[in-house]
């Protein structure tokens, strides 16, 4: 940002991933671990302590502070690839938004063709003074795909219905209450993530179609050829270290392919060990199968009940694991009496 009014040259954000709510900070000078700490700390006091914590490697977010900080909340620090795009992709999107916004408040009687033309050096220099405005209407416009408010989403707020009465507010809700205002939000939540998941998918077929129609349109590598990984980050480095190391790595082998991606060896036939990203995945697809696990165990009780489902599903858990533990094999659900 260009120096404001305040001496204020940079700005932090965070974002919740599933609300999109923004927090917002003004700063003076690149961002340290102790001010990451801080705003961090700010969030988990007056919101909640988030169950992770997405970051890239950068210094200000990989260091002993940070990690002690989320250790402290239970808050799991996730250090990802940089410019992955679950999280660049959303940073960056709100980061133009906020920045469209602060156009508009610095210099309201320009024109739409004046603010494309604005490049954010060219931002009035009191932008300080609207950032906290700017901040508010982000987190209060409707969202286009979702129909609701950033805020109506993580708050599960009633909209479209006349508000309680305050003479029946002041009172102590009943549990009726509580769980119809719990069913409601269940609801709103669904809404939001059937609107959000019908949204993505117009987005993937509208990137395969920009891909489809120009060269050399959509690779697919198939298993036994030979591949190599270039390294596009050496085309935006300086150092004196890079200047020399390969651009193109040696030629690999494909072993196998899950979708989007490929298991690679060298061609000695050794395993070439995946990416940040690529254990990321793997965590995934194990958390998937604990839940696939937790699900067959549920499945007994279903398939078997008879108004002591309870008691069945200890039963057949310990004849289970007292089968596996002598050799034998398991007992099916179909066998639980």
């Amino acid at each position: 940002m260009p120096k404001g009014k305040g001496g204020f040259t940079k700005i932090g954000l965070w974002v919740d991933v599933y609300s999109q709510h923004v927090w917002g900070e003004k700063l003076k000078k690149s961002a340290t671990g102790a001010s990451m700490v801080k705003k961090f700390e700010n969030i988990c006091t007056t919101f909640i302590a988030p169950e992770a914590f997405m970051a890239d490697g950068s210094p200000e977010f990989d260091n002993a502070a940070v990690w002690e900080a989320c250790s402290v909340h239970g808050t799991e620090l996730q250090i990802i690839p940089a410019y992955s795009p679950w999280v660049n992709r959303l940073i960056k999107g709100m980061n133009r938004k906020l920045l469209g916004i602060l156009k508009r408040l610095c210099a309201p009687d320009l024109g739409e063709d004046e603010y494309e033309k604005m490049g954010k050096d060219n931002i009035p220099t009191n932008w300080p003074d609207h950032f906290d405005d700017a901040l508010e209407y982000l987190n209060k416009h409707i969202l286009p795909h979702l129909k609701f408010t950033l805020n109506e989403l993580l708050l599960g707020l009633v909209i479209n219905t006349a508000h309680t009465p305050k003479s029946m507010a002041s009172e102590e809700p009943k549990h009726a209450d509580v769980i119809v205002q719990m069913a409601y939000m269940d609801q709103l939540h669904l809404d939001g993530y059937a609107v959000i998941v019908e949204h993505t998918e117009k987005c993937k077929v509208e990137f395969d179609r920009k891909v489809t129609v120009r060269a050399p349109k959509e690779v697919i590598f198939k298993v036994g050829q030979l591949m190599q990984v270039y390294r596009n980050n050496l085309n935006f480095t300086f150092q004196v270290g890079h200047k020399m190391e390969p651009k193109w790595s040696a030629p690999q082998r494909v072993v196998s392919c899950d979708r989007n991606s490929y298991k690679l060896e060298t061609l000695e036939g050794l395993p070439i060990v995946g990416t940040q990203l690529h254990k990321v995945q793997e965590a995934i697809e194990e958390m998937r199968g604990e839940e696939e696990k937790k699900a067959d165990r549920v499945e007994v009780v279903v398939m078997g009940a008879d108004g002591n489902g309870a008691n069945m599903l200890f039963e057949s858990m310990e004849l289970v694991e007292g089968r596996e533990a002598s050799g034998s094999p398991p007992l099916d659900s179909s066998h639980v009496e």
